[in-house]
């Protein structure tokens, strides 16, 4: 008895982090709800979160987040759409090496909150197998605390201390090792080079176009700087075409919308990230000026 007790009270406590976590989202949402006019909205992951200081950039507001993949963004803008938010003129969100991954778009954080707008009419599309998908939503709808790993690593995270960080401290070895950690073990599928883009999330891009279409909303999509170690693993390790014939870039060029491409302006200047992949404080601070002057340019002619 006293354990079954000990048992539930750790369920509760994780619960309880969820729901924190839980309503993090849903307070930028409703803040989102009181805007009248926005004329860009930058959604996406946290390479948006963590590259850009939106004070700087004129009429402006961001809806991306930590762990957001484009699958679970679809329909976070699907929400918007349906619940009568603010439409803006432009959207814009990230196309990088990592976007549109395998592991990715596997690790969905915070199902939470991301399920209360999937229907149950398509639940089937969040796996091939359709037990799998079935089940997990179910799960996931009657058992929050299920989520309670991503709560318990994140909801208590220095995401401030972090940004302080400069990967350049680290030895050139383990800038290395932590590239090859991040492409190999977390964004492959057992390492299987074949399965670095995700099929799934390639067709979620497309449903993402098509429903800013249907809107007139026009979308921008940039891809965020990188650290030179990332395309160093991919050469070696991956497959050296991605980086130069991208399926995700082919489908955004068939639909005729700009890229904004960053991700090699700072590939040797590991002093402005925290990780292989993350801009830190100084990044963001000196790349935000760098995207300013670029997509003020675009929005003259587009």
């Amino acid at each position: 008895m006293f354990m079954c007790i000990i048992i539930h009270i750790n369920l509760y406590v994780a619960y309880i982090k969820i729901s924190t976590k839980k309503n993090e989202h849903r307070l930028q949402l409703q803040n989102y709800k009181a805007v009248t006019a926005c004329k860009i909205l930058f959604m996406g992951d946290s390479h948006t979160v963590r590259s850009l200081d939106l004070s700087k950039i004129d009429s402006s507001y961001s809806l991306a987040f930590y762990g957001e993949n484009n699958m679970m963004n679809y329909y976070k803008l699907k929400h918007l759409i349906e619940n009568h938010y603010c439409i803006p003129k432009y959207i814009v969100l990230p196309c990088d090496i990592v976007t549109h991954t395998y592991g990715f778009n596997l690790a969905r954080n915070n199902k939470s909150f991301y399920y209360d707008f999937i229907p149950f009419s398509e639940a089937s599309n969040l796996s091939n197998n359709l037990f799998t998908a079935y089940l997990d939503y179910f799960k996931v709808k009657l058992f929050p605390y299920i989520d309670w790993q991503y709560a318990l690593n994140k909801v208590n995270m220095d995401r401030e201390k972090k940004s302080k960080i400069k990967f350049s401290n680290l030895p050139i070895d383990k800038q290395r090792k932590s590239a090859s950690f991040f492409i190999e073990d977390e964004l492959l599928k057992n390492r299987n080079k074949s399965s670095f883009y995700n099929s799934r999330a390639l067709n979620y891009l497309q449903k993402t176009i098509d429903l800013c279409n249907q809107k007139k909303i026009k979308l921008i999509f940039v891809k965020f700087p990188l650290t030179k170690f990332i395309f160093e693993n991919i050469k070696t390790n991956v497959d050296s075409t991605y980086l130069t014939k991208r399926p995700s870039e082919i489908i955004i060029n068939k639909n005729n919308i700009p890229i904004l491409d960053f991700e090699y302006i700072y590939q040797n200047n590991t002093e402005l990230f925290f990780d292989t992949h993350h801009l830190n404080a100084n990044g963001k601070e000196k790349f935000t000026e760098v995207f300013k002057l670029k997509i003020d340019s675009l929005l003259k002619i587009y």
